[in-house]
């Protein structure tokens, strides 16, 4: 909380804890038909549905926060495609309604590349109900198509979140 007056020598903790953020994808065996884990990457031929999953692990005080913004940010590599109305959230594994994201925009700083944002301005908040540590999960997939570099460059592609971080105001980061 917030420090009011200071009589005598005091050690400050500013942050209990700070969320983490991860992006995954599955594969799947084109021999078998058996589908893996999340993992960092996976094969696939072009044409194919490719099955993201970014996870978000809220801190432990947004019990704090009035209310908890979050914004997912990802970039797909020219070789994907995003599908649309493919998106679903969990909170804590339980599937809350679908949120599509805003976009697919182009990337200004990746030409080619695509950007869609998934922005809850309270997660605290109905539908979701997320609170202290709880994880935030979309899975959505993307198609592999013709502009897919093959072999071993791949199609990087990146995730990252913007997120309340300070309890007594509207910043994020």
């Amino acid at each position: 909380s917030y420090i009011v007056e200071i009589v005598d020598n005091v050690t400050i903790t500013p942050k209990s804890d700070t969320p983490t953020s991860q992006k995954k994808v599955q594969d799947v065996n084109d021999s078998t038909g058996e589908t893996t884990g999340w993992q960092d990457s996976a094969d696939y031929d072009i044409g194919d549905s490719v099955p993201f999953q970014l996870t978000f692990t809220l801190p432990n005080n947004v019990s704090a926060y009035e209310a908890y913004y979050v914004s997912f940010v990802d970039t797909l590599s020219p070789g994907l495609t995003y599908d649309d109305n493919s998106a679903v959230i969990y909170i804590n594994g339980n599937r809350v309604d679908a949120l599509e994201p805003a976009g697919p925009y182009a990337d200004t700083k990746n030409p080619g590349s695509t950007m869609v944002y998934w922005t809850i301005q309270d997660i605290t908040a109905a539908p979701y109900n997320a609170g202290d540590n709880d994880v935030i999960t979309i899975e959505f997939t993307a198609t592999l198509n013709e502009d897919a570099a093959i072999g071993y460059v791949g199609n990087p592609n990146n995730l990252y979140v913007d997120y309340s971080n300070n309890p007594g105001m509207t910043t994020t980061g």
